[in-house]
């Protein structure tokens, strides 16, 4: 079972409401707090609402949430991140990096959906989660051993 057509149109409107909603408040809080400080919280905003997801099917305002949130958390991380890069480099670095940062991105964006597709037929319908769960889940843990 997955979402209907309705559900599944409301759940990638929520997302994208999500990425574009969030990441000016996301960057005023980086400004005050500090970039790691919100990134920590973009990561465990993104679990959190992500172990939501599968809970929620079951209320669509509940659903439509956990999405909206995982949409701007996520975003979030790239948003603060790459801001957070940038503010660390001195001027002749900030090409190479940016240009590192968005393939990286960019090899996310590609690989992504392949591993959750076929994580969805093997896991239905925790599979999509656990691919996405793993990587923030990892990126959290090396937030929070660094000490910089």
């Amino acid at each position: 079972g997955g979402l209907g057509e309705a559900a599944a149109s409301l759940a990638v409107t929520a997302y994208a409401f999500g990425n574009v909603v969030l990441p000016v408040p996301l960057g005023m809080a980086a400004d005050r707090l500090g970039p790691r400080r919100v990134l920590a919280a973009c990561a465990l905003a993104s679990a959190g609402a992500l172990l939501l997801v599968p809970v929620a099917l079951a209320s669509v305002p509940l659903f439509l949430l956990a999405v909206f949130l995982f949409g701007g958390a996520s975003i979030g991380l790239y948003v603060v991140g790459l801001a957070a890069l940038m503010a660390r480099l001195g001027p002749a670095d900030t090409a190479p990096a940016n240009a590192a940062f968005v393939s990286a991105y960019g090899l996310g964006a590609l690989v992504g959906p392949l591993l959750a597709g076929g994580a969805m037929d093997l896991w239905d319908p925790h599979g999509l989660v656990a691919v996405f769960l793993l990587p923030i889940a990892a990126y959290g843990l090396v937030l929070a051993r660094r000490r910089d």
